[in-house]
């Protein structure tokens, strides 16, 4: 679903440059990176600076690529001589640190916050102080990854979380969209079990059969979120973490109590 992330994957390319580690061929590094990205990736990029890392015994550079309107920012790590790049996370092997995380630190774009008031509706799941408002469809894969784990995470605190559900259209079958619309106003925690199933069960058909769709309307009319993609989780502060693993990774913090 996002366009970048399938780059995050660990692939090793060879590179044309210099035979060996030498401290002074930096901006070399940096251009042939930068040219990489734009005629194999096709992907336009910015360098953000270039580091060498003698615990990987690699060189680390800071790119802020561009997917559509949007900047992300990548740690691309070339080896010491030159020859092979790599596009992915670096852990440290001993105690699980995500290390890419230290090489982009203060990198990320400020995100805007995401307004949901005209969108968030019960009922609500908990009824917790912290707001959380999950944008996706059962029909959207990363959206069935995390739908899950945010689930999970409401019903183990929810004297700490208020959990509201907003449908995206592209990702919701319009017999779907209407039995989750009639479900909402009948309210209750059968709301949430029918909807755990939609993201459980392929076939929705069967799902369907059991909800009574006698009394509401022909068509369920839902305006579409301002957001490009999903899932998307909404924070009360109105900050988002956006796509499976952000939204799987907060769920992780979350859980262990630390903050956003």
């Amino acid at each position: 679903m996002r366009v970048m992330r399938g780059f995050f994957l660990l692939l090793a390319t060879m590179l044309a440059m210099v035979p060996h580690h030498v401290r002074g061929n930096e901006n070399k590094i940096e251009a042939q990176v930068l040219k990489f990205f734009s005629e194999k990736l096709r992907i336009a990029a910015e360098a953000k600076g270039l580091s060498f890392d003698d615990k990987l015994g690699m060189y680390v550079v800071r790119l802020m690529a561009r997917a559509g309107s949007r900047k992300i920012p990548v740690a691309a790590y070339v080896t010491g001589n030159g020859k092979v790049l790599i596009l992915g996370r670096a852990y440290d092997l001993k105690t699980g640190r995500i290390l890419t995380r230290e090489h982009l630190a203060g990198l990320r774009p400020e995100r805007p916050k995401l307004d949901v008031a005209a969108f968030r509706r019960g009922p609500f799941l908990g009824r917790g102080p912290e707001k959380l408002t999950f944008i996706g469809g059962p029909m959207c894969p990363h959206c069935r990854r995390a739908f899950p784990e945010v689930l999970r995470l409401v019903r183990e605190h929810p004297d700490r979380f208020s959990l509201a559900y907003v449908s995206y259209p592209a990702f919701t079958p319009p017999e779907t969209q209407r039995a989750i619309e009639c479900l909402r106003r009948e309210g209750g925690d059968r709301f949430w079990q029918v909807l755990e199933r939609l993201y459980q069960e392929r076939d929705h058909r069967k799902v369907l059969q059991e909800v009574d769709l006698k009394n509401c309307p022909a068509r369920a009319e839902v305006k579409a979120p301002p957001v490009d993609g999903v899932p998307v989780l909404v924070l009360g502060s109105g900050e988002t973490c956006e796509g499976s693993r952000e939204i799987i990774e907060f769920v992780q913090r979350a859980s262990r109590g630390e903050g956003s």
